[in-house]
């Protein structure tokens, strides 16, 4: 029986929004300004925001993985393809999908879907917080699907 090799690679590329309702304007904020990253639920207990980043990552790396292997291996199987989520984690702390980048252009659609169906299976987390307000989190997480 074949099996899928997800690779989830450990780097997270990350930039933050945050609404500032007086001027009604986006801002972009850098992680490092971050006074809370993102908590996944596993991660709660855990200080500094480089850890916290890493346990964001290694868990949400291993819910994807899981799901690919275990749920959806039926229709991702024999799929050779990088794969770049870019994601968004809004201030209520719901992840959403925003789009995909491929390195194989053909039946993206399948794979994209997959990906959306597990998206919404990650369980609510805490949104991050910047000068004391929820923001929203943007990040990119790469998925590499081999046989």
């Amino acid at each position: 029986m074949k099996k899928v090799i997800i690779l989830l690679a450990v780097t997270l590329f990350f930039s933050c929004n945050t609404n500032d309702v007086k001027n009604k304007k986006v801002t972009e904020i850098q992680i490092d300004t971050l006074d809370k990253f993102p908590v996944y639920y596993e991660c709660k207990n855990i200080i500094g925001v480089q850890k916290q980043m890493d346990c964001l990552n290694n868990n949400l790396s291993f819910f994807y993985a899981y799901h690919l292997t275990k749920t959806f291996y039926d229709k991702i199987k024999n799929r050779q393809d990088t794969v770049k989520m870019h994601l968004e984690l809004d201030t209520l702390g719901y992840l959403q999908l925003n789009s995909c980048s491929h390195s194989n252009r053909q039946n993206i659609q399948k794979v994209d879907s997959v990906l959306q169906a597990i998206t919404k299976m990650v369980p609510k987390m805490e949104p991050a917080l910047a000068r004391g307000k929820k923001v929203f989190f943007k990040f990119n997480l790469p998925v590499i699907l081999k046989n």
